[in-house]
């Protein structure tokens, strides 16, 4: 068998009058180029939105943490939940007096002030963009409470309703902004997410956690994750929708 040296394989690779150096022609790499800023425009943005809702899931779950590291903190040296000195049972005491008391030392935060001014709290939109019902002063005729935390969040605390109930089965309202009140888009469902703390269990939990899935993404829930809703409080439950959808946003999130 022939053996192929060196000057035969040459030969093979590169017929007489064949040269040597292959490159692509300028229509070729602009062809490309276009070929590949298509698939990037198109894929660009869904992988932006999928970081995006995976960094803010990560953050809910964080400050999530870090409120309920607190309340454990507090009833150390307070005692448990059920058994702490409430702002009013009628709802309408001075919330920031009770987490000042409560809450607020065993929060690592920068700024704590009643929220008069957008010194702590921002005014927020609905999952829909319109405007949310104002959490900043309560049309209960209480003072509500608001802190900046360290690591940029904010929180507002506020009670529930000016109805009397049964004392025991109180629990304070809070909402987290997870980016603070100076970043946008200041939005229920995007970076703002309501909360509760019930005081018989102290645990903090999503607000409308006990409705169904099916409930809280219709629009004729009041406080439903859906973006025709329009409701002033529509968006209050995405955080529970996130959580049972274990902690995660599904396709059908308004994102």
């Amino acid at each position: 068998m022939k053996k192929f040296n060196a000057f035969t394989l040459a030969e093979f690779f590169y017929p007489a009058g064949m040269s040597k150096k292959i490159a692509f022609t300028l229509a070729e790499v602009l062809i490309t180029l276009g070929i590949i800023g298509v698939v990037s425009a198109l894929t660009m943005p869904s992988l932006i939105a999928n970081y995006q809702k995976k960094q803010t899931v990560s953050k809910l779950q964080k400050d999530m943490a870090t409120v309920q590291q607190a309340i454990k903190m507090s009833e150390a040296f307070n005692g448990e939940t059920v058994n702490w000195t409430l702002p009013d049972k009628n709802h309408l005491g001075n919330t920031q007096a009770f987490a000042e008391n409560y809450l607020f030392p065993y929060l690592k935060t920068i700024k704590t002030s009643i929220p008069t001014s957008e010194d702590c709290w921002a005014d927020t939109k609905t999952i829909a963009g319109n405007e949310a019902v104002d959490y900043k002063i309560s049309g209960f005729g209480q003072v509500c409470g608001c802190a900046v935390l360290n690591n940029g969040t904010s929180i507002y605390f506020w009670t529930h309703g000016p109805h009397p109930i049964d004392y025991n089965d109180h629990h304070l309202q809070i909402s987290i902004d997870i980016n603070g009140h100076r970043k946008g888009p200041n939005m229920l469902g995007k970076d703002v997410f309501a909360m509760i703390i019930p005081f018989k269990s102290g645990k903090i939990v999503p607000m409308a956690n006990d409705y169904s899935r099916d409930e809280i993404i219709s629009t004729t829930f009041k406080h439903g994750c859906n973006k025709d809703n329009q409701s002033g409080y529509a968006g209050v439950s995405c955080a529970s929708l996130i959580l049972k959808d274990s902690w995660q946003m599904s396709k059908d999130y308004p994102w």
